[in-house]
């Protein structure tokens, strides 16, 4: 599919040895034959891989092929992780709530004050990555069109205490409450496209569907 393109192998350090004596031998020969196919197809397109390993240190542990390693470092770019530029924060703000609103239905188009320090003062292990999920979330669960300093919800922070529409506490006696909750919530707010709930509760399609049977949420 990549033809003379360009074809992109993120998380590299987590393919297989196995895989990765094929992927050596088609960097290697230029050539590779689909899977059930018998025709010999060249290899013309340009590879960029990404990992957020230390690729040298698997190498020792005998995780990651030495050979392949010096396949694919032809050219490195080092990206610092977001913590170490947060200056970058506001920017990936703007691009996450542009691209979010427009695939949510949402028009959370305002941040609010302290918003953007409150973001850059978080260390942000998970990068860019945690980042998006963060402003996610927030678009999810924003009334308004202004993103909030109470729309954000840190993995690392307390959680805050679920409220009813009256504004007390919820509380859950079993875990089967809680996510009984959390997904009928979910599924109202994103309007039951059950693609991007999935998606947002990081569960597959068929998973979903098990579970809205099993809470009776249809």
């Amino acid at each position: 599919l990549a033809g003379e393109g360009t074809i992109f192998l993120d998380e590299i350090s987590e393919i297989s040895l196995n895989t990765q004596v094929k992927l050596l031998r088609v960097i290697q020969e230029l050539e590779f034959e689909k899977v059930g196919g018998e025709n010999t197809i060249p290899m013309k397109a340009r590879i960029i891989a990404a990992t957020n390993k230390d690729l040298e240190e698997l190498i020792k542990q005998g995780k990651f092929r030495e050979d392949l390693y010096y396949r694919l470092k032809v050219f490195t770019i080092s990206l610092p992780p977001l913590r170490e530029r947060k200056e970058d924060i506001r920017d990936l703000i703007i691009h996450f709530l542009h691209k979010l609103n427009k695939r949510f239905g949402k028009n959370v188009v305002k941040i609010g004050d302290g918003v953007i320090e409150m973001l850059q003062e978080h260390d942000w292990h998970g990068n860019v990555r945690e980042l998006e999920n963060t402003i996610l979330q927030a678009i999810v669960m924003s009334k308004a069109d202004v993103l909030e300093k109470e729309n954000i919800t840190f993995i690392t922070r307390k959680p805050a205490p679920m409220l009813n529409e009256t504004g007390q506490e919820i509380q859950f006696k079993t875990i089967a409450e809680l996510e009984k909750y959390h997904i009928k919530r979910v599924l109202d707010e994103l309007k039951w496209n059950k693609v991007e709930v999935a998606r947002y509760l990081d569960i597959t399609r068929p998973t979903l569907n098990a579970k809205i049977e099993k809470y009776n949420l249809a």
